[in-house]
């Protein structure tokens, strides 16, 4: 997965519609498996490419298939074709010991794994059963093309399985879904750690992390943003900045970006005239842009203030001082927007359509992606003001 789909992919925190495209490619897979023996056998493969196990039971399973799958030594089995695993566990159910024996078998005959994820977990089993649960990811130590981690839950069970993987180059973090203990930072050396993802609101434990190949950092932490940039920074690519009032201090602490992720979260004024200038930044994404949570009825004359801030946000946002290099910026939008009925105000196209040519001038694309299907597929559209019209 390219670094575009990675990111798209983890907006899609709760996994809705990852697996709703798993379960149609998983239907599609078997309705071709079931055409003859010949199309069983060559599609046998892409059936047990990706692995999702929502229960101890189903660990089992699919040991057992796998297994069955490989009568002679030399024969590859179907874990041989496996390049990525979901343990997402759904609701409350006992974690027993032959389920910790079916993970650690299933995890063995799988050599060319990839991907484990955690990350959609709604059973929390490691708070549950700490030392099965924990013996079951011990054979992911072992498997030398394991590259790409997804984890959830409590702090000392994420670093703990981190720390057996120093080889990992992908990481996303997401904290558990009931309450959060807090927890002391931690060292860890992670020399080809690429890409890391945290969703937790404060990362203080990994303050002390060694990420000497980091380039691509998302995080919601807005705590330590600026020790974790004082110590990354300079060799970051891509970041996302959770809040535009830490967007100076950012861009001061990463000379050498060619993204920025930005989340607006309804501030009307971005200081982008008062950064640094980005002599390698080439494509903006921003999220959460101040209108897009108000009706058009909002823009009236009491609110015209609001309306020169947010023209010159945007203009300053095209501008050559800043950015002298900026290709294409990118606005991901909500779902819920219909087309306005009657003629809008004039005011709210004008400040849009103004923007809109002054990024035409100076060949800047701008797009957008329309819900949350789209948001989660890396799928965009050329923009236009129509995009931001919605009825009260």
């Amino acid at each position: 997965m390219d670094h575009d789909s990675l990111i798209a992919y983890s907006r899609d925190e709760h996994g809705i519609n990852f697996f709703a495209r798993y379960r149609h490619a998983m239907a599609t897979k078997l309705s071709l498996s079931l055409v003859s023996k010949s199309w069983h056998t060559f599609i046998a493969e892409f059936l047990y490419e990706h692995v999702v196990i929502r229960n101890g039971e189903q660990a089992t399973q699919f040991k057992d298939a796998i297994g069955r799958g490989k009568p002679h030594s030399t024969h590859r089995g179907c874990g041989f074709w496996t390049s990525r695993i979901d343990l997402a566990l759904e609701d409350v159910h006992l974690w027993e010991d032959d389920h910790t024996n079916s993970l650690c078998s299933l995890l063995q005959d799988c050599p060319n794994l990839v991907t484990f994820s955690t990350a959609h977990c709604v059973a929390e089993a490691y708070l549950f059963y700490p030392d099965t649960f924990m013996k079951a990811l011990v054979p992911l130590a072992n498997l030398k093309k394991l590259k790409r981690l997804e984890l959830r839950g409590e702090i000392p069970f994420l670093t703990s399985i981190v720390s057996q993987v120093s080889d990992v180059e992908v990481l996303w973090l997401l904290p558990p879904l009931k309450m959060l203990r807090e927890s002391k930072a931690s060292s860890l050396y992670l020399p080809r750690l690429r890409t890391l993802i945290t969703d937790f609101r404060n990362s203080k434990f990994t303050l002390d992390w060694g990420l000497p190949s980091l380039q691509y950092y998302s995080t919601t932490d807005i705590v330590h943003l600026t020790q974790h940039l004082s110590a990354w920074g300079t060799s970051l690519q891509y970041l996302s900045v959770p809040r535009v009032a830490l967007i100076v201090p950012a861009l001061s602490l990463c000379p050498n970006l060619t993204e920025l992720s930005l989340n607006f979260e309804g501030v009307i004024f971005v200081p982008f005239d008062r950064a640094p200038t980005q002599h390698h930044l080439k494509r903006i994404t921003i999220e959460g842009c101040p209108d897009f949570s108000r009706p058009v009825s909002w823009y009236n004359q009491a609110n015209s203030l609001s309306i020169d801030y947010l023209r010159i946000s945007l203009l300053t946002l095209a501008s050559e001082t800043t950015f002298p290099v900026l290709e294409r910026i990118r606005l991901v939008l909500p779902f819920n927007w219909a087309p306005y009925e009657d003629e809008p105000p004039a005011c709210f196209v004008s400040v849009w359509d103004f923007w809109l040519e002054a990024c035409s001038w100076r060949g800047i694309q701008v797009e957008a992606s329309v819900g949350a299907s789209d948001h989660t597929a890396n799928i965009w559209r050329p923009f236009s003001s129509d995009l931001l019209l919605r009825t009260v």
